[in-house]
């Protein structure tokens, strides 16, 4: 995906770390064994985190910006909030299918758990692609063609406002590293400049802090003003 001038592309970029996300822990089940406790607490920890993206992702499109865009003429089919419903659906079979996997008796038989989570990864996973898709498709390109920047951007703002305070750290620096460097920049460049400047300096930290010491330095090669 390239990236699109104005407030939507952080919308788009979400998108792809969802999809890059989902990506990570397919292969995590795919290389999962019933003894691999390792690892079965890392899709865990993985799982209950994209959970918690989702959700707040979903509610803020089904309580923000789908109303807005209906206010503005812009169709918004009520079958992208089933999916978000379905989508979260899903990811609670996992977390059970996990919480299964992880703390059962011994001599139980959990290997039913086990194939049960990997359908349940390559279920969510098509869900996400067809809606990311026809999201990106459609309703984004709507909110470009039948809104004004100024709309777009107000909009996008309160999508953001009702992230919690305790995951907004390891949302930004997930996303920062979930996506190309490309748009990384982009995105970064978009903040700095529509941002009063305390705040796109705690975004800055909540980077720093957040990705690996190898990709901070790729991300400061390629944005001195970062390390300032």
């Amino acid at each position: 995906m390239g990236w699109h001038e104005g407030p939507l592309q952080s919308w788009y970029d979400i998108h792809e770390a969802i999809r890059n996300e989902l990506i990570r822990i397919k292969r995590l089940v795919d290389e999962a064994s019933v003894d691999d406790r390792e690892r079965l607490d890392s899709i865990s920890d993985e799982v209950h985190f994209l959970a918690d993206v989702l959700t707040v992702h979903s509610l803020a499109e089904d309580g923000v910006a789908f109303p807005v865009m209906r206010s503005h003429g812009i169709e918004v089919p009520p079958s992208f909030s089933a999916d978000h419903h379905r989508e979260l659906s899903t990811l609670y079979a996992m977390r059970a299918a996990l919480l299964e996997l992880r703390f059962h008796d011994a001599g139980q038989d959990v290997t039913p758990a086990l194939k049960r989570l990997g359908v349940l990864i390559d279920a969510v996973g098509n869900d996400l692609d067809k809606h990311i898709e026809a999201e990106d498709g459609e309703l984004i390109p709507g909110c470009e063609a039948g809104m004004s920047l100024e709309d777009q951007a107000s909009m996008i703002t309160r999508m953001v406002a009702d992230t919690p305070a305790w995951l907004a750290p390891r949302l930004t620096a997930w996303m920062i590293s979930n996506i190309s460097m490309d748009h990384r920049v982009h995105l970064l460049t978009g903040w700095q400049q529509a941002m009063p400047p305390a705040v796109f300096a705690d975004k800055v930290a909540m980077i720093r802090e957040g990705v690996d010491a190898g990709l901070w330095d790729e991300l400061v090669s390629e944005m001195p003003a970062l390390a300032d």
